[in-house]
């Protein structure tokens, strides 16, 4: 998939449109992954439901195996992966996101909506995903009370500036 457009930068400036095989640099970063620590990874956005437009960025979650989750090793882990990703993709127009330490609603948005790319063991997936959703579900109603109490200090705010 790749993509040939152009777009306007801030300044009006023709920018280059992503020009990326998608799925040749996914298998570039399959090797990546297996030497950086890297447990699961997913793409998600706009790339993972198939509507990426020019001015789209790659979004890839990973989950890094907890050996590697700690203090030097976490940072070394990630500098690794944020430059091979940049080589294996060829532009720096991408986000990298730690599912170790993301929101939970987050991480279920990826795990439920976006494209698994890599996993080292199928144990850790299905755990790590029924994890996600256990703790998802089990948080439904905190979420309904809370998304309620939002609504009506929306309703007051909006009917004070209408007075």
């Amino acid at each position: 998939m790749g993509v040939l457009e152009s777009y306007r930068g801030p300044s009006g400036e023709i920018l280059p449109g992503l020009q990326v095989d998608l799925e040749e640099a996914l298998e570039k970063l399959r090797t990546l992954f297996q030497r950086s620590g890297v447990a699961l990874a997913y793409l998600f956005g706009s790339h993972a439901r198939g509507e990426a437009k020019p001015t789209s960025d790659i979004d890839i979650a990973i989950l890094i195996k907890p050996e590697d989750a700690k203090g030097e090793r976490l940072y070394n882990s990630f500098r690794e992966l944020m430059l091979g990703l940049r080589e294996a993709l060829g532009t720096e127009r991408f986000d990298l996101l730690l599912l170790n330490s993301a929101p939970l609603t987050l991480q279920f948005e990826i795990v439920s909506r976006g494209r698994l790319i890599y996993w080292y063991d199928e144990e850790v997936l299905n755990a790590f995903e029924m994890d996600v959703i256990r703790r998802f579900q089990d948080t439904a109603y905190l979420r309904a009370v809370q998304n309620g109490y939002l609504r009506k200090r929306a309703r007051q705010w909006y009917s004070r500036g209408k007075a």
